[in-house]
Parts: C-alpha cells; structure tokens; sequence
C-alpha cells in the first residue's frame, strides 16, 4: 500500500493511466479506482521511498494538485521572511501558477526573494517559458 498525501487523488485518476513515482524510476498502471483505494499494478520492479514525486499520464487533472505543502508554505513564511533570504528554490513544480503561488504565500514582505525554479520534469519542461 502507497499512501498518496491529496486529497482530491481519487477524483483525478483513471483506469489504463500509468502513475509513474519518483521521476519514473517506479510506474504503475491503474486497474481501478475504488471509493478509497487506487488499485494498480507495478510495471517493474523497484524501491519506494517516501515524499517522492508522483506524476500522471493519460491526461489527468494535475491543474489542482499543488506543489507546495503546509509544512512547504510554513517554511516559506518562517525561514524565508524570518530570516531575510534573497531567494528561495522551487522545485516539482510544472505551472506558472505553482510560481504564483510561492509569491502568494510570501506576500509583500517577500516582494524582494528571488524564486529560482529548478526544470525537474517533463510538465515543467512543456511550461518552460511560462516558468522562467
């Protein structure tokens, strides 16, 4: 069992979609979703670790799923502002609107932070332009 952290995962998935774990070293094709459960089947074999990136092909909506969790958005505002930094790095994120956010959760005392974004999939790649 695999412990997904969004609670809108079950709503965005599909049967025949393949979910593919820490930038694809671990894929998996979903059979079927079920009330609480996606059932699926590994592809091939490999080592699961926690907090690894998951992405979905076929289609799914990724638009709602954020790159930022509370425990992310709290350091921003703790870390980031507490103590003056000049830039923060971005990473998983493959939307424009993942940037906009980080600069949301800032506000205006993080107005001067850099945010350097790092390209580390194929959905930030796509949106390369609208990133930078």
């Amino acid at each position: 069992m695999i412990h997904v952290d969004y609670a809108d995962f079950l709503s965005i998935v599909r049967p025949k979609e393949t979910i593919y774990v820490d930038d694809g070293k671990v894929s998996l094709q979903i059979l079927e979703v079920r009330d609480d459960e996606v059932l699926c089947m590994a592809k091939e074999d490999g080592i699961l670790f926690g907090r690894r990136s998951i992405r979905i092909s076929g289609g799914s909506d990724l638009e709602s799923m954020s790159s930022l969790t509370r425990a992310d958005e709290n350091d921003l505002i703790k870390l980031a502002l507490g103590h003056n930094f000049d830039f923060v790095c971005a990473s998983l994120n493959h939307r424009s609107k993942d940037i906009r956010y980080i600069r949301d959760v800032l506000g205006p005392k993080g107005q001067s932070i850099s945010v350097f974004v790092k390209i580390d999939n194929i959905d930030s790649l796509h949106n390369f332009k609208d990133l930078i």
